[in-house]
């Protein structure tokens, strides 16, 4: 019998950040997070064993996808992008472009039985990780016990996914004082949050206050929003 791995893990953040919203039935262990990474990166989650989470959230895209419609199983065509993954742990509100599913959990084994994503069922997954020499063992150090469900595939996958974390960028490194922006960077910076902006001249600024004010939608630690927005590009034209 494998004993469960309870160690705790703790997520790295920038000075300044708020506490991280980790679900309290799901606390980030090392064992849960690594069973999480593999089940991620594991095409054995779709039909034909050609897709993962990974296909449609590369690392070297910063955990997204750089078509505007993924790819599934067999060249399915999605109606959408795969969405930028990193900082969940900061993400206040629904996940997916229309926020249809309400936990993390439930967003990260959505795709495995959408037809245009990963084709698969959750029973034939949980039959395939059955059938192989590690995945029981890691359920069992991650879980207590070796059995395998598919809210436990969720909870692992929830639990690595909250360990994507961007940190120590040149503007966090900004906000703690400890480097200077460039001019332009700085311009950036103002029409981003709205600043002064009767007083820029040149491309981009010059106009009423207000007109370059992306922070009103792109505000917080996160600069994201828990709010969902019809900006008009439904085909019509309607706002």
């Amino acid at each position: 019998m494998i004993q469960q791995d309870t160690t705790l893990l703790t997520i790295e953040q920038s000075e300044g950040f708020p506490a991280p919203n980790i679900p309290a039935d799901n606390p980030i262990t090392e064992a849960r997070s690594q069973l999480g990474r593999k089940l991620f990166y594991d095409k054995l989650l779709s039909s034909d064993q050609t897709i993962s989470c990974a296909s449609c959230h590369s690392q070297g895209d910063v955990f997204s996808d750089v078509n505007q419609f993924s790819t599934g199983v067999g060249g399915a065509q999605g109606g959408r992008q795969g969405m930028a993954i990193f900082n969940l742990a900061w993400h206040n509100g629904g996940f997916f472009w229309d926020g249809r599913a309400t936990t993390l959990r439930e967003q990260a084994v959505g795709p495995i039985e959408n037809p245009l994503e990963m084709n698969e069922t959750l029973a034939n997954v949980v039959s395939k990780l059955n059938n192989t020499s590690d995945y029981p063992t890691m359920f069992e150090a991650a879980f207590g016990d070796n059995s395998i469900t598919s809210d436990r595939i969720g909870l692992a996958l929830e639990n690595f996914m909250l360990t994507i974390v961007s940190n120590d960028s040149k503007y966090d490194q900004y906000l703690a004082g400890n480097v200077t922006l460039t001019q332009s960077e700085e311009r950036g910076r103002r029409l981003f949050f709205g600043i002064g902006q009767n007083n820029m001249n040149g491309p981009g600024g010059g106009g009423p206050q207000g007109t370059v004010n992306c922070a009103q939608c792109h505000g917080g630690a996160n600069f994201d929003s828990p709010q969902y927005f019809n900006i008009g590009l439904d085909g019509d034209g309607n706002i």
